[in-house]
């Protein structure tokens, strides 16, 4: 008949309480690694019902005032996680954040 079938139950959402800590790595020309973890834990395991880290990133002239200046961003499903580059980007500095 053609009429909507609209969802009126909202979704659920996980409550974040785990810190990201993170390194940075150079692993090929033009390419930065981010090896992440769970802030305090050993292990890489990403916790049971997350998909993984959010990874923002942005190539700046001065430290960023607020993480809205990372203008890149990615779901990081796995660690490490790339970080392509261009050529034309050699030798600039890249801010990196992690949640």
């Amino acid at each position: 008949m053609g009429i909507p079938n609209h969802d009126t139950i909202r979704t659920d959402h996980k409550v974040v309480t785990e810190m990201v800590d993170f390194v940075l790595h150079l692993r090929n020309i033009r390419e930065i690694t981010a090896d992440f973890w769970i802030q305090g834990e050993t292990h890489k395991a990403k916790p049971q019902g997350y998909d993984g880290a959010v990874i923002v990133w942005g190539i700046l002239d001065q430290p960023p005032q607020h993480t809205d200046d990372l203008i890149h961003h990615s779901m990081a499903s796995r660690t490490p996680f790339p970080l392509h580059f261009e050529e034309t980007d050699r030798g600039k500095t890249v801010y990196v954040a992690a949640a």
